[in-house]
């Protein structure tokens, strides 16, 4: 899930001392409410960092960094959070109650090329949503060949999403936009290493500064953790929903798929019902699947596998994107599923079925 991986990357970010930065922030959200400057601490948690009370329809915030960053202002009594690009400069932002989801934001390099990229994305974004609520309908009134091209339709999508992000990094080599998108694309092999190092060495040194830049270099390095096909994966323990703990080891079977996924994925849920498929036709013959959730709500998760008929075994330990199973892993971006053999050597791994099937047909038929 893309919008998850984004967020997940802003999530690492913190900041340090160097060169002025300054938002200013024009609203008609009322005067003598609170404008909270919002930051993200090493817990992975986001923070109030700072406040100020707005008069005459005004705020600002200002500070010294020493990278680019990605903070958020939130407004008293409004649940929203406003994403913005720390860098050196001054960013001028509107929220304007007839504006929002919308906001105007601007000033520097990053954050024009971030209002222009939003602007771009509001289709694309409209596009996914219409065609999964559809999607949804479909798989409930049971009308297969509807939810299958609405599958496809949703992959068409993806597609032209993916071309627009590598044309953005190729094409803004100095926006920290295009470091944050980058990063994007360093999980469920959409795209080689080698690739992914060519579209690095187009940026710009100046942006290739802090933690953001780290986490990608750290990522892209063939020492970095993770499990790859050819190696075992690791045994891990986890939670069911019951409360039992149950392990890899103890729960796989001939062939084995772990699902990472989560209540509040769309693209997880579109899948359902390939893998309910699946499991009801071979499970019978060894497969098992064991679904490791990104869910924070215990309630979420439980209602998702009963809703979905996923009868199978689940484990989470509710961390959401700090779920100690998929950081072993190294999971980015949901649904990611890893396809193990009855020693739990990783046969294939990919985002979805679809991009692991030649592996699992030619497995599957061998049961």
């Amino acid at each position: 899930m893309r919008v998850a991986i984004l967020i997940a990357v802003i999530l690492i970010i913190s900041c340090s001392q160097g060169q002025r930065f300054e938002i200013n922030v024009l609203t008609d959200f009322g005067d003598g409410k609170t404008a909270y400057l919002i930051e993200i601490g090493k817990d992975n948690q986001p923070f109030k960092a700072d406040s100020i009370i707005i008069e005459k329809g005004r705020f600002s915030f200002s500070k010294t960094i020493q990278h680019p960053n990605m903070n958020y202002i939130q407004v008293e009594d409004f649940p929203g959070y406003f994403l913005f690009i720390v860098e050196v400069g001054v960013v001028k932002m509107e929220l304007l109650k007839d504006q929002i989801p919308e906001y105007s934001i601007g000033g520097t390099t990053s954050n024009s090329d971030l209002q222009y990229y939003r602007s771009t994305m509001t289709d694309y974004q409209k596009s996914l949503q219409d065609i999964g609520n559809d999607a949804y309908k479909a798989q409930n009134d049971r009308d297969t060949l509807l939810f299958n091209d609405l599958v496809k339709q949703y992959e068409s999508v993806e597609s032209k999403i993916y071309n627009y992000d590598i044309s953005f990094i190729s094409d803004n080599p100095q926006s920290f936009l295009s470091l944050v998108l980058l990063t994007n694309y360093t999980a469920g092999n959409i795209i080689s290493k080698d690739s992914l190092m060519v579209l690095y060495d187009g940026l710009s040194k100046k942006i290739k500064k802090g933690p953001v830049n780290d986490y990608l270099i750290n990522t892209l390095d063939p020492d970095t953790p993770g499990v790859e096909i050819g190696e075992i994966a690791p045994n891990f323990r986890g939670k069911t929903p019951s409360g039992n703990t149950v392990s890899l080891a103890e729960s796989s079977g001939k062939l084995t798929l772990i699902d990472f996924w989560a209540s509040w994925c769309k693209p997880c849920r579109l899948q359902s019902p390939e893998l309910v498929e699946l499991y009801n036709k071979y499970s019978s013959v060894g497969l098992e699947i064991i679904s490791v959730s990104l869910d924070k709500e215990e309630s979420d998760w439980v209602q998702a596998i009963k809703d979905d008929g996923l009868n199978w075994l689940h484990v989470s330990d509710l961390k959401s994107w700090n779920e100690p199973i998929a950081t072993r892993y190294d999971v980015k971006e949901i649904p990611t599923i890893f396809l193990l053999d009855s020693n739990r050597l990783v046969l294939d791994k990919g985002n979805y079925l679809r991009s692991i099937e030649v592996n699992l047909n030619k497995r599957l038929n061998s049961l």
